[in-house]
This record gives C-alpha cells, structure tokens and sequence, in this order.
C-alpha cells in the first residue's frame, strides 16, 4: 500500500506506472437512480477553503528512475461538503488516502482504494471493497469489516460493520448508539463502494486534532491511514417545508411501524404530522389490521367539500388515502394501485408499496423483493397497454408515482425493475432531509442496524415535474418552527420511519 502525493503523481505521469485515478462509482451507476437525482450539495464558506498539509511520509521505489524517493504526502482538500449518500461527486478532487492490492482479503470485503477528509470534528471515509456487498449485513461465512479511529491523545472508537456494533476504546462494555456519533453509512442497498461519516467529538476531539484509521477483519491496510482534522465543520443547508404556489399536488409517503393509527397513544401525533405536512395524497405501510375509518380518523377535514377516500391492498398492509376519489386498479402481493382524476382534469397513477423486509444481496428475501418489483412493473405494463377495459383507458397514459417501503437492503435489482427500459423507466427521486444533506428515511435507537434509506419515491419524469422533495423529521427543527406547523419536538419518533413529501407540477 503506497500513500501518493500530488508530487509523486506529477513524477508518475512523467514515465511511472501507477494508477491514481479513482475509479467509477458502482454504486452510483447501478441504479440508474442516481441519473436523474438531485445530487448537487449545497456550497457555503468552507467550499471556497483549501487546506495542504503534509499527512504522511511514503517512502517509494522508482524502478524507473533507479532511485529511492522519501516523498512529504500533501493532500489537497478542496472543502467541497460532501454528503453521505452513496453517489461520491462530491469528493472531486480528493486524492486517495491508501491504495491496497486486490485479492489479499481473507473475508468478503477486499480494500482497493481508501479516501478520507474531514469537515470540523467529523470523519468522512471511503472506500472500495471489491464485489457488490451489504455493508451490515451477509452470510456469516463472509466475516466482516472493522474500522477503528484514534484520535491522538485521547480515545478510539471501533466500527464493526457486520455485529452492527461501535465502541469506545475497543471495549464491548463501551458500545455507543449510532446517533451518538452522527453516524451514517451509504448506499444501504448492496454496491462495491461505500461511505460513512463519524463525530469524534465524543471520544475528545477538536478541529486540529490527529486521527489514525486502522482496518482490520476481511482485510487490513499495510500501513494506517492519517488524517488531521483541520477544516471547520461545513454549512448546513435549511429546506422549507411550505408548498409553493406552483405545485398542483403533494404526496405523502410515510411507513407507519405495526399499525400505529391503531395505536390509541400515538393516533394523536399521526394526526399532528398528516395536519402539518398537508398532503393530497398519502401512501401508507404496515396498516395491516387497522380499520379504514380509523386511518380516515387520523387525517384533519378534507376540505370544503371534500373527504378522504382510501384504498386497502388484498393483504391490507398498503393503503393509500386522497383528497379525491379513488378507482381501484389491479393490485399484487406487495402494493395498492389507484388511478385519481386530478381537479385540474388529468388523470394519475399512485401505488403504495411494502415489499418483504431484512436479508442482504443473494439472500431469499432479496429473491422476493425482485419478484414483487417485477409484479409492480407488470402491472404497470398492464395498465399502460390498455388492457384493463374501457373504463380504465385514461389510465394508459397517466404518468406514475411510487411511494414506500422498499426495504432495499439486498440488492439494487428491486429499483432497477421499474427505473431501467426494460420496465416502466421511473425515476428515483433521491430525497434528503428538511434540514441538511442525509438521505437515510429509518433510524431506530433500539436497533443495531445504522440508519438507512428504505423508502423511496419513484415518478414518471416525462410527465411530472418535481417541485419540493424533502424527507420529514420534527427533531430537526427549531421551537418556532415547530409552533407555526403545530409539532412538537419528538413527533417523528412516533414511527421508526421518516416522512417523504413530494410536491409535483403538471405540464
């Protein structure tokens, strides 16, 4: 494993062989979701910064050259922000940290390329790990990836991504909630490369502070990697949640864990959040025994003359409830179909959708999840080619809107079903939160899985235009926000799920 500096690369272009550049991102071209996303991070001051400083000292053999080079490794970190979600433009311009041999792992995570930078105390790392694997989770057989952090003079944390475990100073009697230190991690569904961030504020330290990374499990680094934490922390960009003037609809995708309208306790905050969220429409999981009166009950008055309709699926996991009335469509296993004639005339095509949950990339629940994408994208096709009867033709060619649950902890092949040619072609609409730039939709405390991003909305980009996008959570906001929509604090925590709100234009 070789550290390289700018220096060494100018030399390596003048005759050497060594192959610098970062490779491709699997990730964010496996899913074609990553084509039509909104992947641009916001700028701020600390985007104009630069810093140089010298890392590391890499001692080097030029064959060439016939001489041995002692080279001071100064990296260039342009201060981009970089957000955790798995499509890397972000990290334009920084240089790689460790170069690793491929084909030395002794487990499924095989390092080839390792990259970090820091923005005030967090750590943001990655790394290419050779075939498409589940970071959190695999065949036991597979063994696992650790990272530990030290921080000079002060503590370490250790992350094992395969126990789902982090802790302080390498002790189990240490272990520390993700949201402890920030932590995200992405893609969740299965790729070749990954990101993560980490605060190391808790374990004591400060922007100037020396970290060490270490890897250690499938494969290991021939030497650490070193970083110095010398860039303040990057801007924060604040999305407003108001719709605008232009929208002609909002659509509400929200996953309400084990039926929780039924739940007397939390009904009152549901209603808190559907009130102050003001969606048209809403697509709804895990309202599996729940009456359909009582999730009409959770929703504020419809409207002057309006009232809420819903639409059950067969097993009654998925519902969908509008504004205005709803023509129940073929629906499967997994999902409830809708068509709505807008007020404005046209017509719309909405699914809710729930596929099978847990499992990794290869495992039988991944198997099920491509069967019940590829169930969803028939019975697109179906209504596109006019094969339901006259009564449904407005339909044919209605654009699309998918909103759910998809548990894509597997693979990507459950999106690439409806976002590729050969099915549907929508688009993913890759969401982040009202304020700053995660993407991850489910977070639990009492969970070992880390944050992900399990829910998604899909849409017919040929027909709709996007308006606002933005995934809820009232923790985010601050008192007076909260006292204009009518929230409390910890209202989002009445699901383990995040809110997707959607605001779209018509042609």
């Amino acid at each position: 494993m070789r550290h390289l500096s700018p220096l060494l690369l100018a030399l390596l272009l003048c005759g050497c062989s060594h192959d610098n550049t970062p490779p491709a991102s699997d990730a964010a071209s496996d899913a074609a979701t990553d084509a039509a996303t909104d992947s641009l991070h916001p700028g701020g001051d600390a985007a104009s910064d630069t810093a140089t400083h010298a890392d590391a000292i890499a001692e080097t053999r030029n064959d060439t050259l016939g001489v041995d080079l002692i080279i001071a490794d100064a990296f260039i970190d342009p201060g981009t922000p970089i957000a955790v979600d798995g499509l890397f433009d972000d990290w334009a311009g920084i240089a790689t940290r460790a170069v690793d041999p491929e084909g030395d792992a002794t487990g499924a995570f095989d390092l080839t390329r390792v990259y970090a930078v820091s923005r005030g105390t967090t750590v943001f790392l990655r790394f290419s790990h050779g075939a498409a694997k589940n970071l959190n989770s695999g065949p036991d057989t597979e063994g696992t990836l650790a990272i530990e952090m030290k921080v000079q003079n002060a503590s370490s944390l250790k992350i094992d991504l395969r126990a789902r475990t982090i802790s302080r100073d390498g002790s189990s009697s240490h272990p520390l909630r993700w949201s402890e230190v920030s932590y995200r991690a992405m893609p969740t569904a299965a790729a070749r490369e990954s990101e993560l961030r980490i605060d190391l504020a808790t374990i004591g330290a400060t922007v100037g502070s020396d970290v060490t990374i270490r890897f250690s499990g499938s494969d290991m680094l021939t030497a650490p990697v070193s970083l110095r934490l010398n860039l303040p922390a990057q801007p924060t960009q604040r999305r407003d949640p108001k719709r605008s003037s232009e929208a002609a609809f909002r659509v509400l995708t929200l996953n309400t864990y084990e039926d929780g309208l039924d739940d007397s306790l939390r009904l009152p905050t549901f209603t808190r959040l559907f009130s102050s969220i003001d969606a048209d429409i809403v697509c709804l999981q895990e309202e599996t025994y729940t009456t359909s009166q009582t999730i009409m009950s959770a929703f504020p008055p419809a409207g002057a003359g309006q009232s809420w309709n819903i639409l059950r699926s067969g097993t009654r996991d998925t519902a969908i409830v509008s504004r205005w009335p709803l023509i129940a469509l073929p629906g499967g296993s997994r999902f409830v179909g809708a068509g709505i004639d807008l007020p404005s005339g046209e017509a719309l095509v909405v699914y809710s959708f729930h596929p099978n949950c847990c499992g990794y990339i290869g495992s039988d629940e991944d198997t099920w999840r491509i069967a019940q994408s590829q169930e969803l994208a028939d019975a697109i096709a179906r209504v596109r080619r006019g094969a339901l009867g006259v009564s449904y033709t407005r339909f044919a060619n209605a654009p699309v809107i998918i909103g759910g649950d998809w548990n894509l902890v597997g693979s990507n092949e459950p999106l690439l079903r409806l976002t590729t040619n050969d099915g549907p072609a929508l688009t993913h609409w890759l969401l982040r939160h009202l304020v700053g730039d995660d993407i991850y939709t489910w977070r639990s405390d009492t969970s070992r899985y880390p944050p992900g991003m399990l829910d998604l909305v899909l849409f017919d980009a040929t027909q709709l235009t996007r308006d606002k996008g933005f995934i809820f959570d009232s923790n985010q906001l601050d008192g007076a926000r909260l006292l204009e929509m009518g929230l409390e604090k910890d209202d989002s925590a009445v699901t383990d799920h995040l809110a997707l709100v959607t605001d779209f234009r018509l042609p």
